[in-house]
């Protein structure tokens, strides 16, 4: 069978888009509801529903935006609203240099990095790495195009018919913000496996816990994430660690026991023993001839 090698590339662009449209697909569970959480919030702190999905589409960073909508109908001044909102972003500081090695360098560069989120980039950390370099920008656009469209689409169900929803299923109200966080551990689950991650998110959730616990809520997440990031860097440039611990986990084959030496004699004494049990069939001795007796000369 003969392969034609020209067609390598639109096979791999043709796969990045389509494992990018299913590997987003399953934000859209944590997405939505969220958005729809937004409009309706939106919608009933005097904004329009052209101008929830315009945050929405604009801004496009969930925490940022409620504190937007809240900031602005509590009447404060516009920079303070501004500062606010770049400085919740600025994590995304953190992120962009971690994607950026996995997409070439273009005129939508800055467009694409628009369309990244805390989802989005857990999700191309794992998954970018396993591609080519060919299908890694194809997939990246479809993955951030389904999910900036299911945030923008959800916050245009919220508000519009956040409302009734809300009145006629209270409860689904009450549940919908805590979608994104379920999601966004979900995508984190995986990391569990590896040793290094597991011990410093094991360290970051009882840290945020324990300060949250201890009444300090606004410096939880800031504190533990900084210390889970600070031991995964120490146990990075220690691998030694790591090693001796898994190590330590391999359960080795355990020794035969060494033969007391009561009981060696007795081992060596097990083949004689068996000889004289079954000794071998000895061969018969051969019985002499009677000789011929001469005859006297009286005969």
């Amino acid at each position: 069978m003969q392969h034609n090698l020209g067609n390598e590339p639109a096979l791999a662009l043709q796969s990045g888009w389509q494992l990018g449209v299913k590997d987003a697909l399953p934000l859209l569970g944590g997405y939505i509801p969220v958005a729809m959480s937004f409009g309706l919030v939106a919608t009933q702190a005097g904004f329009s529903v052209l101008q929830a999905c315009l945050i929405s589409g604009l801004v496009y960073a969930g925490a940022s935006q409620f504190l937007f909508v809240a900031m602005v109908a509590s009447g404060a001044p516009l920079w303070l609203v501004v500062a606010m909102t770049l400085l919740i972003n600025a994590r995304h500081l953190v992120y962009a240099p971690n994607i950026a090695p996995y997409i070439p360098n273009g005129r939508y560069w800055l467009l694409l990095m628009h369309g990244l989120t805390d989802q989005l980039f857990a999700l191309s950390h794992s998954r970018m790495p396993q591609l080519n370099a060919q299908a890694r920008r194809p997939w990246y656009i479809a993955a951030a195009s389904i999910a900036w469209l299911s945030w923008v689409g959800g916050t245009w169900l919220g508000a519009v018919a956040g409302s009734e929803i809300s009145s006629r299923w209270p409860l689904l109200a009450q549940v919908f913000p805590f979608a994104l966080p379920a999601l966004f551990i979900v995508l984190l689950a995986p990391k569990f496996t590896d040793r290094p991650w597991a011990i410093s998110l094991a360290l970051t959730i009882v840290l945020a816990l324990l300060i949250k616990v201890l009444g300090f809520a606004n410096a939880a997440v800031v504190v533990a994430a900084s210390c889970g990031t600070v031991l995964y860097l120490w146990q990075q440039r220690h691998p030694s660690l790591n090693r001796s611990f898994e190590t330590a986990d391999a359960s080795p084959a355990a020794p035969q026991p060494a033969l007391q030496p009561a009981l060696q004699p007795a081992l060596q004494a097990e083949p004689q023993r068996a000889t004289c049990e079954n000794p071998e069939p000895s061969q018969p001795h051969p019985q002499p001839h009677p000789q011929p007796q001469a005859r006297g000369s009286h005969e």
